[in-house]
């Protein structure tokens, strides 16, 4: 949320855009919350029918949809967040540069500085290292918490016929 790509904001680069709010994102919610951007006129109006079980009025449903409207305490948390994103997405900046300039561990390999310094968000700051656990454990024991994504473990485990 409010990264930028050659000036232009996320949520702006193509056709539609998806946003996850889940709690843990630089702009999240309480809950689970979503939204679609978009500056079609057409799918803006689809997309509304699609998230009120496909109704395009009280009574005449002209797509199969499903129940996904934002309830209205996550709408009144992102309502009082969104003010503060960009300040937040700063200090998120400062920080991943603060890590970029002072992480010099030679078996640490950090994620690439941006291009575009001020269009980073740094919704993560995703680091590697061979002995991971290892790595893990020390920073624990400072109180550093951290989290290990097991994605791509998971599909090249996946067996494809």
């Amino acid at each position: 949320h409010g990264a930028l790509s050659r000036g232009v904001k996320a949520g702006a680069w193509g056709h539609a855009a998806a946003f996850s709010f889940y709690p843990t994102k630089n702009l999240g919610a309480l809950g689970d919350a979503g939204a679609v951007t978009t500056d079609d006129d057409q799918l803006a109006t689809d997309l509304r029918a699609l998230r009120n079980y496909g109704a395009e009025s009280k009574d005449r449903y002209r797509l199969q949809g499903a129940n996904s409207r934002m309830d209205e305490l996550q709408a009144a948390v992102l309502r009082a967040k969104l003010p503060h994103l960009d300040q937040d997405n700063a200090r998120r900046r400062q920080i991943a540069q603060a890590y970029l300039e002072g992480i010099k561990h030679p078996q640490i390999v950090l994620p690439a500085a941006p291009k575009e310094p001020q269009a980073h968000v740094w919704h993560l700051f995703v680091v590697r290292c061979h002995r991971r656990e290892e790595l893990r454990e020390y920073l624990a024991s400072q109180g550093i918490g951290t989290a290990v994504e097991r994605v791509i473990e998971a599909l090249n485990a996946f067996p494809c016929a």
